[in-house]
């Protein structure tokens, strides 16, 4: 299994979830991954992208509108950075950025998921690493099943990123006017 994402950052509110992987794969390659729909495919979901700032960007997951995430292009550096609003039904706007670096004949990939709703992070630290899973497979050739291995990981995300709690004392329990009397919470955690 390769590596968990990670929380960077946290609030009562939002979240943003940091991957790094090293895929086997020059820097061009794994850029025509991240931007020609019918790769996006192999490895996301079917896909309508225009790369350029101001562009549009469509996910479909699945058939009805519920299942569809887009958004605008907010910044690109071809080959090295591709940012985009998250648009997706019934959660708070996001942005998700995927960075790029040459090392050797291997592509370091950074993708950070920002803003997102601190409820949905768990779910989308298991969906991200499926994603990632299976795009590392298939640019050697290979097939996963997203589904698979977001089953396979979707208990663990879900401890590691549980939502931050009230403040609380040191027996988990807030006091009667909400606050903690033990300097216990801050609102950040560590997964």
């Amino acid at each position: 299994m390769s590596e968990f994402g990670t929380i960077v950052e946290r609030d009562l509110q939002h979240a943003t979830i940091r991957f790094e992987r090293s895929l086997e794969a020059d820097i061009a390659k794994t850029w025509r991954w991240l931007t020609e729909p019918d790769r996006l495919e192999r490895w996301m979901a079917p896909t309508q992208i225009d790369v350029r700032v101001g562009g549009t960007v469509e996910h479909r997951f699945d058939e009805t509108d519920d299942g569809l995430a887009r958004g605008r292009i907010l910044r690109v550096d071809v080959p090295h950075l591709l940012e985009y609003e998250w648009r997706f039904p019934g959660e708070p706007d996001s942005a998700v950025c995927f960075e790029l670096r040459a090392e050797g004949d291997r592509t370091v990939i950074t993708l950070t998921h920002r803003m997102l709703g601190v409820g949905h992070a768990a779910g989308y630290g298991a969906g991200w690493h499926a994603h990632l899973d299976v795009l590392e497979a298939a640019m050697v050739g290979g097939a996963l099943s997203w589904d698979e291995c977001f089953g396979e990981i979707i208990g663990d995300y879900q401890t590691r990123f549980t939502p931050p709690s009230p403040a609380t004392t040191s027996t988990g329990t807030p006091d009667a006017d909400g606050t903690s009397s033990a300097a216990t919470t801050t609102g950040q955690t560590e997964p």
